[in-house]
């Protein structure tokens, strides 16, 4: 999947005159507007789409850390390590839901 959206700070839109909290609020809104878009989708499309978002979120926070704003960019990694870890759990879940079903179709 690809967000498309412009990250604050990359040169590609004009939230570089953003503050640290208005640029944390633009992501989020931008991230959230790429969710509430989004078809139904397969448990291993939505494990894609977290890592997806982790990327994003990492990249804006490189952005945001080689642009000096440390605040934006801590905030920013922060988000990124809770899509990984959602990605992650989910990922774990699938892998256990797949294990049984097989299991049950030897049976």
């Amino acid at each position: 999947m690809r967000i498309f959206c412009s990250c604050p700070g990359d040169g590609t839109s004009d939230q570089d005159s953003l503050g640290s909290s208005d640029k944390l609020h633009w992501l989020y809104r931008c991230i959230e507007t790429v969710e509430e878009n989004t078809m139904p989708q397969s448990p291993h499309n939505r494990v894609a789409e977290l890592h997806n978002l982790a990327a994003h979120a990492h990249t804006a926070a490189a952005v945001a850390h080689g642009k000096g704003d440390h605040l934006t960019a801590h905030e920013l990694s922060k988000q990124a390590l809770e899509y990984s870890r959602n990605a992650h759990q989910l990922s774990e879940e699938l892998g256990t839901k797949v294990g049984q079903s097989r299991r049950s179709e030897r049976v």
